[in-house]
């Protein structure tokens, strides 16, 4: 199997542990988690555009990772200590 085969099937995975596990969580914990969720696919999503397009890492882009990055952990951290 190739190596994006194998990347998908790990994340086929990865997301049926998930939603598993999901569903044994509240209503806030889910809530938090989607956020987190939302986060990292984006993330995934837009640093692949990046990567099929060839564009350089830049450090607007490295900066533009970090602040989301930064302000995911946030949300999570202010959403679980209240």
């Amino acid at each position: 199997m190739d190596p994006l085969g194998h990347l998908l099937l790990y994340r086929h995975q990865v997301y049926s542990f998930i939603f598993f596990f999901c569903s044994l969580l509240s209503f806030q914990q889910l809530f938090i988690l989607s956020l987190e969720a939302f986060y990292s696919i984006f993330l995934d999503f837009f640093l692949s555009c990046l990567l099929l397009s060839r564009l350089m890492f830049s450090k607007e882009l490295i900066g533009f990772v970090f602040f989301f990055q930064f302000y995911s952990h946030l949300c999570y951290h202010l959403f679980h200590f209240k």
